[in-house]
């Protein structure tokens, strides 16, 4: 049985995309979890957290979205420059995840689905 987004890294039809999300799939979780845990720490663009985290911006941008399909995260609506001089989103953690002290007690939201 295919492991489900986004407590898995998604893909779309073609084979390198469905290699890359393999590929990451081993260390998805623990990013996804750095992840949160930088923008906890202060609302960011994808390039700002690979870059706090030491990440490469590749692995850390699908993040984002699997943390958004959760209600993790949300649109802070505003933008800040991001690579080749475009406007990238600045994403908060959301009010609900905030409050609770560990990322694991958000439901489990961020814990590896079986």
């Amino acid at each position: 049985m295919a492991a489900s987004y986004p407590a898995h890294p998604g893909y779309k039809a073609r084979a390198t995309s469905k290699a890359a999300a393999e590929g990451m799939a081993p260390k998805a979780q623990s990013l996804r979890a750095r992840v949160f845990d930088a923008l906890k720490e202060k609302a960011d663009t994808p390039e700002g957290v690979a870059a706090r985290l030491g990440e490469p911006v590749m692995n850390c941008r699908p993040r984002f979205s699997e943390l958004s399909a959760r209600d993790l995260i949300h649109d802070t609506g505003m933008r800040r420059e991001a690579m080749g001089g475009r406007q990238a989103i600045v994403w908060a953690v959301t009010g609900q995840a905030n409050a609770a002290a560990d990322p694991q007690a958000t439901g489990g939201q961020l814990a590896h689905a079986a």
